[in-house]
């Protein structure tokens, strides 16, 4: 914990009733499984015996491997510290490559479909994601200081410090599209609720301290404005899953009962990734905006679609077109009389 909390790791979390740090990955699979063990029966052969029943349970590769990587930190800490003299060799379960990444994003005409069927407290939070890109705890977490409103349209922002993202880079947000008037309205209802300096607050007016003040109410509203994504390729329509009888994705991906498969709210960066873009805001400045590091990721979350390509197909005619008639119209240069002597 005090090596989470030196590095400053952002998957280290405080608990907001109890005050307790706690890890937000998959350490509680650890915990369940090797309760009461002492470290040293904790072998090569032990954890892979971990691997299969976590495997057996229908847990995917990756979620396996984050397990995986935080036990090997666990033991490269203990060495270091002379806690112990060795470490089991730990390696990773194999993740394809070929499986696609996400590829949901929403439109325009969807997002408002889904922000008129999202509870009042939530509308907010879904305008901030479509609009700026911030990641989900970059919004809960945001505060009063950090917004920036001004009369001059186009001057309003957000500033984040280097504590306040996910790649420890400090950046500025563009607010947009009546998200100043939406913050305004926001800041004279709650001006100071419960003495918070959050912006956003639930319905009672209690800041928004995790996901689940809102998961539920936001899955059933994706369910009942229907809003469509991709996985691995395959489009699909938000709901629960009623398992391996239940669509193509569900069937091929062997996706347990009761599952929620569909829209996320982590899939709005990838909608103002490509508003962004496709507005003509130039690469790396939509990178800065949007608080990616390298090119390979920001590529991840440009999402191309056919219609784009034709869009950009038909901007290029009309330059075209447009550059022939300026050619046209341009006068002809005169031609040069020689005089012979």
């Amino acid at each position: 914990m005090q090596d989470y909390t030196d590095q400053q790791r952002k998957s280290q979390r405080r608990n907001a009733e109890t005050g307790e740090m706690y890890f937000a990955s998959s350490l509680k699979h650890l915990d369940e499984y090797f309760n009461g063990w002492k470290v040293s029966e904790i072998t090569t052969e032990a954890i892979n015996q971990f691997k299969s029943a976590r495997q057996a349970v229908g847990a995917a590769n990756g979620t396996v491997n984050r397990s995986l990587a935080a036990l090997r930190r666990m033991f490269k800490l203990a060495m270091e510290q002379g806690k112990v003299k060795y470490a089991p060799a730990i390696k990773m379960l194999f993740e394809s490559k070929s499986t696609s990444p996400r590829q949901g994003f929403l439109e325009v005409a969807d997002y408002q479909k889904l922000f008129d069927t999202l509870p009042p407290y939530i509308q907010p939070l879904l305008a901030m994601g479509f609009y700026t890109g911030m990641r989900l705890g970059e919004i809960i977490g945001l505060k009063w200081h950090q917004v920036k409103l001004s009369d001059h349209e186009g001057e309003s922002r957000v500033e984040l410090a280097a504590e306040d993202t996910k790649n420890s880079e400090p950046r500025i947000v563009p607010l947009i599209d009546g998200l100043p008037a939406m913050l305004e309205k926001l800041r004279r209802r709650n001006p100071a609720a419960k003495g918070s300096d959050f912006v956003f607050l639930t319905a009672a007016g209690n800041p928004i301290q995790s996901a689940s003040s809102f998961i539920k109410p936001w899955r059933t509203a994706c369910i009942k404005a229907a809003v469509r994504t991709k996985l691995d390729g395959k489009e699909v329509v938000s709901h629960f899953s009623k398992g391996s009888q239940c669509c193509p994705y569900c069937e091929a991906d062997h996706i347990e009962e009761g599952t929620y498969v569909g829209f996320l709210f982590h899939d709005l960066r990838r909608s103002a990734v490509r508003n962004l873009t496709q507005a003509g805001v130039p690469r790396s400045l939509a990178m800065r905006i949007s608080g990616h590091r390298t090119e390979s990721v920001f590529e991840r979350y440009n999402i191309t679609t056919t219609q784009d390509v034709q869009n950009a197909g038909a901007r290029v005619q009309q330059y075209l077109d447009q550059q022939r008639k300026l050619a046209s119209a341009a006068p002809k240069p005169k031609k040069l009389r020689v005089v012979r002597g």
